[in-house]
């Protein structure tokens, strides 16, 4: 009988399924092995990352930004090793997904399970229970979808939050409910590649770092923030965010005035 059983009898979804193959896989001695290897893998790439022109923005911002006194909060520090992770490019990567599991997975399980006083086997399970579910979603998203978004950006929150459901020892079903509340956080650009933006580091941390207690306020004020470092997003590009319907003129449309003129309500 699975300990982390469901409450309900009701055919399970899609991620509900996902949750327990994960948890139901046996992990063997040589799966812990591999997952300490990625995890000094992602420690290396962090501590590298440390010195590039991002990674001095970043610990700037960090300095700045950190209150004294106090126990740095996981979220924040998951974000700071997250971002310093993915700098050099020369974390972990994952082909068959086209994502880099590390620098999402091992920063959000690091910080929590240090919280918690949890180290050995419970943090390198919690690590390999978030390389699959991340990879394995990368797997299930499609060519289509890399073409305008970044996989370890929008599939990395369901890693990081099946890492964590393990850490936190939640129910299938609590974690299936982590899962979608992660799934509706997902999003990631290419738009750096056209104006060569500080921006793809960002995207494995900046899910993990919620500094105004809610998804728009976080997703909004870490981007305000930064350029008064160095500006690392310049051209928002919305050439890259259109689906095949889309009309990207309506960006900057003169709208008639009984549209444009009324407010939302």
């Amino acid at each position: 009988m699975n300990e982390h059983a469901y409450s309900t009898t009701a055919p399970l979804s899609l991620t509900g399924n996902l949750v327990r193959l994960i948890r139901e896989k046996p992990i063997t001695d040589a799966d812990l092995d591999q997952a300490a290897f990625f995890t000094l893998d992602a420690v290396a790439n962090i501590l590298a990352g440390r010195n590039s022109d991002p990674g001095r923005i970043l610990l700037d911002w960090w300095c700045a930004t950190a209150p004294s006194n106090v126990a740095p909060e996981p979220g924040r520090m998951a974000f700071l090793m997250a971002a310093l992770c993915h700098i050099l490019e020369t974390d972990d990567l994952h082909r068959a997904s086209v994502a880099h599991p590390g620098c999402v997975v091992v920063p959000a399980a690091w910080t929590l399970a240090a919280k918690r006083g949890m180290r050995g086997k419970a943090l390198l399970t919690a690590i390999l229970h978030g390389f699959e579910a991340m990879t394995r979603v990368g797997m299930a998203v499609g060519a289509a979808h890399y073409r305008i978004w970044h996989n370890t950006a929008t599939c990395g929150p369901f890693g990081a939050a099946m890492a964590a459901g393990n850490l936190l020892a939640l129910t299938d079903e609590a974690a299936m409910n982590a899962l979608g509340n992660a799934g509706s956080q997902s999003s990631g650009l290419w738009q750096f590649l056209d104006t060569g933006a500080m921006t793809k580091h960002l995207h494995g941390g900046i899910r993990l770092y919620r500094p105004a207690g809610n998804t728009g306020g976080r997703q909004g004020i870490f981007p305000g923030h930064m350029p008064r470092r160095r500006p690392p997003g310049r051209d928002a590009r919305f050439e890259r965010t259109v689906a095949t319907d889309a009309d990207v003129n309506q960006t900057v449309a003169v709208l008639p005035a009984h549209t444009s003129g009324n407010r939302c309500g």
